[in-house]
């Protein structure tokens, strides 16, 4: 079930599911190296086998703070399922990256690489990234509002199954 989701909008949600998976690609991602800011240094590549949201971001951006709270009770919620989420900030000033991570209590990887959304065409933030266990990049998904939780959430679920 979804989170904070009543039962009733289980059929609703299996419409929404099919109708994202309509929507869903098959391209290949290349292998990326990448440094947390708590220095851990790793591939993309070391992430087959899970679910990689990858969420382009930054700390001015309103949508994207919105957004991250939502980000960390699904991480709380799936990452003993195999979901791994990489927020990668675009921020200028990689300074302030740290402190706000760190005030919101992100418990996921948080990187910071303009170069990386240049690589991945995120040009517009938040832009999500969905990466199944195989390690090809099944959806995207720009901007955050709202009510964008339940297709986040039908989304990780689908990529999970």
């Amino acid at each position: 079930m979804l989170l904070g989701q009543p039962q009733p909008f289980i059929v609703s949600n299996t419409f929404l599911a099919d109708t994202l998976r309509k929507k869903f690609t098959n391209e290949p991602v290349d292998d990326q190296q990448l440094k947390s800011i708590a220095g851990r240094s790793f591939n993309l590549s070391d992430l087959k086998g899970k679910v990689v949201l990858i969420d382009f971001w930054a700390t001015w951006c309103g949508p994207c703070v919105a957004e991250m709270p939502f980000l960390e009770k699904l991480y709380e919620k799936y990452k003993e399922k195999s979901l791994e989420i990489l927020a990668v900030s675009i921020d200028e000033d990689s300074r302030k990256v740290r402190p706000f991570a760190t005030e919101n209590d992100l418990n996921f990887p948080v990187v910071h690489s303009v170069a990386l959304a240049k690589h991945f065409n995120a040009p517009t933030i938040p832009t999500s990234l969905f990466i199944d266990k195989h390690g090809n990049l099944r959806y995207r998904k720009v901007g955050f509002a709202e009510g964008d939780e339940r297709e986040i959430e039908v989304v990780i679920m689908e990529l999970l199954k």
